[in-house]
Order: structure tokens, then sequence, then C-alpha cells
């Protein structure tokens, strides 16, 4: 508890190539091509910073369970910061169960195969002036593999982040809510969060961002915000958004979402 790992190469471990617990600092390091994870932790007030987190998982673990870039569970305060998190066989950065307090701000993460950035039944968290792009990309179903997830989470903040979608597949930045019980601060509910002034990009006719639930009326579609937001997609009237069922722009205007967004052609500069 209280170590720093900074300046290292970390690679070829078979599982995790860092683990982290209580007051630990990963700061300014290479870890890449490690065998399940690249970083590991279970801890309170941690910092993981200016790291390059780079294709792990070569051994082929689920990535449903545990394995791609970073997983933490059962934390509080874990502050993701300025990593470079690309090409890993799984998600981004992923924190799960009953973690609280956590801050992503400043990360450019790319071309992982699950979600970029993962918040699963958890609590308060920013997510905040992050870069997302082309993740999940094998995804189309429901709003799986999306560049921004909060899944059965509360109290989330989405705000200012630069989102791309693949041409090839995933959705931009996402609620998802399912019976998952409850945990050490409440139940596991997708609620009170807030999206706001972020720019999601979509490069093909597929992806989308907004909200979807197993039960559908539930009142996810109540107690979460989407709003000045700006969308670029190639077809501006196409079905890039998930509110109810309803995957048009006039549809999520007309529950009240998004009364301050906008949505755009793609800028010919990406077209």
């Amino acid at each position: 508890i209280g170590w720093t790992i900074e300046n290292c190469e970390v690679r070829w471990n078979h599982g995790a190539g860092v683990d982290l617990a209580t007051n630990d600092r990963a700061l300014n390091n290479a870890i890449h091509d490690n065998g399940q994870l690249g970083v590991h932790g279970v801890g309170n007030n941690v910092l993981v910073q200016d790291n390059e987190i780079a294709s792990n998982n070569y051994a082929g673990f689920a990535p449903d369970w545990e394995a791609g870039g970073a997983k933490f569970a059962v934390s509080n305060g874990v502050v993701f910061r300025g990593n470079n998190v690309h090409d890993n066989k799984g998600p981004g950065l992923w924190t799960d169960i009953d973690c609280i307090n956590i801050r992503y701000e400043g990360n450019l993460i790319l071309n992982n195969a699950n979600d970029g950035i993962k918040h699963e039944i958890g609590y308060d968290a920013k997510i905040i002036d992050n870069t997302v792009k082309g993740n999940g990309a094998a995804f189309s179903v429901w709003l799986w593999g999306s560049q921004i997830l909060v899944q059965n989470s509360q109290d989330v903040e989405v705000s200012g982040n630069i989102v791309e979608v693949s041409a090839r597949g995933g959705n931009g930045i996402s609620l998802i809510e399912q019976n998952r019980g409850s945990g050490a601060h409440g139940p596991y509910l997708t609620r009170n969060n807030s999206v706001h002034d972020n720019a999601i990009t979509c490069l093909g006719t597929t992806g989308a961002s907004g909200a979807v639930a197993d039960d559908k009326s539930t009142d996810i579609y109540k107690n979460n915000t989407f709003d000045n937001d700006t969308y670029y997609a190639p077809d501006p009237a196409g079905h890039h958004w998930a509110w109810n069922d309803d995957g048009t722009w006039t549809g999520l205007r007309s529950v009240g979402q998004e009364l301050h967004g906008r949505v755009l052609p793609l800028p010919t500069s990406v077209k």
C-alpha cells in the first residue's frame, strides 16, 4: 500500500501487468502486451496517470469477465488522467462493482475491442475531457460497444468529451439498465446521470447514443439527462439515438432531451 510505479515498461505477464491497491500510483509507464489486463486494482485513493496501456489480453481472457486495458473493482477515489489506452482486447478503462468517486479525465482511448470507458454497477463518477474513438467496432446490438458506457450506475457526469464512432460499428455515449440488484452504496440503478457538452461523431450509418433498459417502463427515461451535446452524422435524419424505442433526433427532443443540443452533417474533412 502506498507504492509508486513510475517510468517502467511492463509487458509479457500472463495475468495483469500492474496490480494497484490503496494509495498506490502508476505514473508514466508503458504497460503493454500482458496476457489479461494492463492494470488491475482494488483500493482507495489510487492514481493512474500518463501511462500508455496498449495491446493487452494476448492470452484471450473473456473481456466480459475481466480483460483489456484497465479494470478496478470495489474502489473509492480512483483517478485515470492523461493515459493513452489503445488496441486492448477488451474495454479500455473499466470500473466495476461498488466503485465510487471515480474520475476519468483527459485520457485518449482508441480502438479497444469493447467499450472505451465503462462505469458499471457503481456510483458517483466524472467522465470529462476525454477523447474516445473507434472502440467496440464489432458491436451493433443494443448500445453495447459504446465509446462511453454508464451501466447500472448513478450520479455520473459525462461532459466535454470528444467521441467518434467507427463506420465499422460501435456506439456513442450510452446509458444501460438491467436488473443487477443492489450494492454497498444503494441499488444498481441508472439514475441521476448528466450527459452534456460533448461532441459525438458517427462516421457511418450505424451507432447511437442515449438510454436503453430491459424494462421499458423504468425511470431510466425520466431521471437521466442529455443536453447541449453536438452530434455529427452523414445523415442527420438517421437513427443515431436511442430513447425508449425512438431512434430519431425529433423523437429524442420530444421527450425533453437535448433541448439545447444540435445535430449537424459530417464535416467535409472526415467524410
